[in-house]
């Protein structure tokens, strides 16, 4: 380890949040937030220069006035990125030039009460399906009820990958901020696996 360290090959200034940063195919994807914008950038991974970026409009406020930045990072899959912002925005954009592919509103679809912190589950690719840890409540819910709120099935819902469409939910489980976690039991697969929560 050099004495002065390690030797700095580039910086780019960044906004706020806590999504680590993705590298794939020579490219490093990163997800921020600079004021009302949660912005994805996709950059030259070896010197740091901007491809392309995209945008969107958030106004989640952190309840503890903490940090209003996202906490989930890019899943890159091929030739797609996915996002899962800070307020519940699921979002697939394509890899090579970052043009919105799909975009789902899952806090107003289906009724995400803000946790502490927001969202903060990175999903997870398996096969053809992106699955979430969404963790909706009933229509009608309200922060005013968070101390007593119950699930509406959506602890897991999975998405077409391509298409956004939804293919199944399971669980009444509350939003979280763990990610999916893929695991064969007794020879079953990843998705069956998880049919036991259904």
């Amino acid at each position: 380890w050099p004495a002065k360290g390690l030797r700095v090959a580039w910086h780019v200034e960044l906004g706020t949040g806590y999504a680590a940063p993705t590298i794939a195919a020579g490219k490093l994807y990163h997800f921020d937030r600079f004021d009302d914008q949660a912005r994805l950038t996709c950059r030259d991974a070896r010197t740091g220069a901007l491809a392309w970026k995209y945008e969107y409009p958030t106004n989640y406020k952190d309840r503890y006035n903490y940090n209003n930045g996202p906490r989930c990072c890019p899943v890159v899959d091929g030739d797609r990125v996915y996002l899962h912002g800070v307020e519940g925005m699921l979002v697939c954009v394509h890899a090579k030039d970052g043009k919105e592919l799909w975009k789902i509103n899952t806090r107003d679809q289906y009724n995400i009460i803000q946790n502490f912190f927001g969202v903060g589950s990175t999903p997870v690719i398996e096969g053809d399906l992106l699955l979430v840890m969404i963790g909706g409540s009933p229509s009608g819910s309200t922060i005013r009820d968070f101390g007593n709120l119950k699930g509406n099935g959506t602890g897991m819902v999975a998405f077409d990958k391509f298409t956004g469409k939804e293919k199944y939910r399971i669980a009444d489980e509350l939003a979280s901020y763990a990610s999916p976690v893929l695991a064969t039991s007794a020879g079953l697969g990843e998705e069956a696996a998880f049919d036991w929560w259904a």
